[in-house]
């Protein structure tokens, strides 16, 4: 009798010993989502700089991107680009999703959730008003870019300074105007050699968005446009909700003026130390410049990667 009750007492603390030890797993758990953040990266200027004009991405920043997502921060990609520039070292790096095409397009977890297109009648409108007042662009899809002869030339001036170098990259990934299809496209990216970006701004801000995009220190009039109200922005609230995670649990660290309304989105803004002024004056850390190591600075200095 007496081991019988000896038996019961023991399997009775068993039972509440088994108890508290998943309470202890479950609190674990929580604590362990409570800390856990989701990184938002813009790509070019904040990921890829350019050295000697050559993309080139810091070994830093992919060990950065590494250690944080070793310690289960979920980290994305933000960028204006469309699938199709969006080349092997970069996916190589390890993501757990893109936000593209300046918030057209996200996929989290290898699952395409959203992606928005402009109508070929659409375009064939941008277009008409482009040729006619001598306005270089290039189409943007996640199946190629396609552009027209005078943004080559000024990608070859500016970008590559006359001399485009066996290993073109961009350049090499552009395609003729005439292969586009009109389906299926993001956005456009245009440069004006004589008509004000503010001008282009007016003509067209009542139907899409545009803004300023950077091709060099010196270069002006060159801009993205895209579908009315979607921007990257709007593509991080809809993953967020996708995902069941608080906007206090974020950060995002870019360097243009299509960064300007994730960095008034996100709990934590982080400009690059080579950003626009108008970008650094809406963050709340400046690092180091893209090719000083900025992006693995800014991920230390917020111990996302200890």
């Amino acid at each position: 009798m007496i081991s019988y009750l000896g038996t019961v007492q023991m399997s009775i603390q068993n039972f509440f010993a088994s108890i508290c030890f998943f309470d202890k797993i479950k609190e674990m758990r929580r604590q362990l989502i409570m800390k856990q953040k989701v990184i938002f990266i813009d790509i070019d200027g904040t990921l890829v700089g350019m050295n000697n004009h050559q993309a080139y991405i810091p070994e830093s920043a992919k060990q950065a991107i590494k250690k944080a997502r070793a310690n289960r921060h979920l980290v994305y990609l933000c960028t204006g680009r469309s699938l199709a520039e969006i080349d092997d070292e970069i996916i190589a790096i390890g993501f757990d999703g893109i936000i593209g095409a300046a918030g057209g397009y996200i996929e989290t977890n290898q699952k395409v959730i959203f992606h928005r297109c402009l109508k070929k009648e659409e375009l064939q409108e941008i277009e008409a008003y482009f040729k006619a007042h001598d306005i270089a662009y290039y189409f943007e899809s996640n199946d190629g870019l396609y552009s027209s002869d005078s943004f080559k030339e000024f990608l070859k001036d500016t970008l590559y300074q006359g001399q485009i170098p066996e290993d073109s990259g961009f350049y090499a990934l552009l395609k003729l105007l005439d292969e586009c299809s009109y389906e299926g496209v993001n956005k456009l990216s245009f440069y004006s050699p004589n008509m004000p970006f503010e001008t282009i701004v007016e003509h067209f801000e009542k139907q899409y968005d545009l803004v300023k995009s950077s091709w060099g220190e010196g270069v002006e009039n060159t801009g993205e446009l895209s579908l009315k109200g979607i921007n990257k922005a709007t593509a991080i609230k809809q993953l967020l909700a996708y995902l069941q995670i608080d906007l206090k649990d974020t950060y995002a660290i870019g360097d243009s003026m299509n960064d300007q309304e994730m960095f008034e989105c996100v709990n934590t803004a982080i400009a690059m130390g080579n950003a626009m002024h108008g970008v650094k004056a809406l963050a709340d850390f400046i690092t180091k410049d893209v090719l000083d190591d900025g992006l693995a600075y800014a991920l230390d200095y917020f111990h996302l990667t200890d």
